[in-house]
């Protein structure tokens, strides 16, 4: 995939030029790596909020790819997809891998707050025994447990119930999987972030504006020779 990109600048192009192609591949996914963090946090806000956070990011990494790829315009269509396909991939399904792994953190701290008192336990304890609660339940109904596990309960429209040490009747947990919900969060997420990237690279398959005429030859005319009959 990386050679047929590389292929896409024209032939004779020195290596530097090349190279910049996957240098702003490498920059696209320098910016999106941490922010695929913050945006495991912003997608679950209610209401599909979530997805401005997406857009917005995404404006951030294409500037990032665009600045890089500047002086290679123009580029082919298939250069400019394929490396925004990589980028997002790397952005989109590191934050729902973050989501994952956050989880279980999650559902603790909301079980801090329905504890007012337990004797001999502190918030910590709570909090640990939340988390461990959460990871053995996803990984007893929805094996392998772990990131997988929790796509698979996002997507089941079940509610958790995670027990609290050293209290009695414990009130469920807010928390619960909203199925076909979770998929169209997912879906639009990875579509507002793809348009927000391509927004800012599309110019590039483009010349830069007064060099369109470059790199244009034209058969020189042979001497005494007009065209005419």
């Amino acid at each position: 995939m990386m050679q047929g990109m590389t292929e896409s600048v024209s032939t004779g192009a020195p290596v530097r030029s090349r190279a910049r192609l996957v240098w702003g591949i490498v920059a696209g996914m320098a910016c999106g790596v941490p922010l695929s963090y913050l945006l495991c946090h912003g997608a679950t806000l209610p209401g599909m909020l979530g997805l401005f956070f997406f857009i917005l990011f995404g404006l951030v990494i294409g500037a990032a790819m665009f600045r890089v790829w500047a002086p290679l315009r123009p580029l082919t269509s298939a250069t400019i997809g394929t490396g925004i396909a990589l980028v997002v991939l790397v952005a989109w399904g590191g934050s729902l891998v973050w989501e994952g792994i956050v989880f279980p953190s999650d559902v603790a701290k909301e079980a801090v707050k329905q504890v007012v008192k337990i004797q001999g336990k502190t918030g910590g304890d709570v909090r640990a025994g939340a988390a461990g609660a959460v990871r053995e339940y996803l990984a007893q109904h929805y094996p392998p447990g772990g990131v997988i596990g929790y796509w698979r309960w996002a997507m089941a429209e079940k509610a958790i119930e995670i027990p609290i040490m050293g209290a009695r009747n414990p009130k469920p947990i807010p928390y619960s999987g909203n199925g076909w919900m979770f998929i169209a969060r997912v879906v639009l997420c990875g579509v507002g972030l793809t348009l927000a990237i391509y927004s800012q690279v599309r110019p590039l398959s483009n010349s830069p504006r007064g060099e369109e005429g470059e790199g244009v030859q034209t058969e020189p005319v042979a001497s005494g020779d007009d065209g005419r009959p």
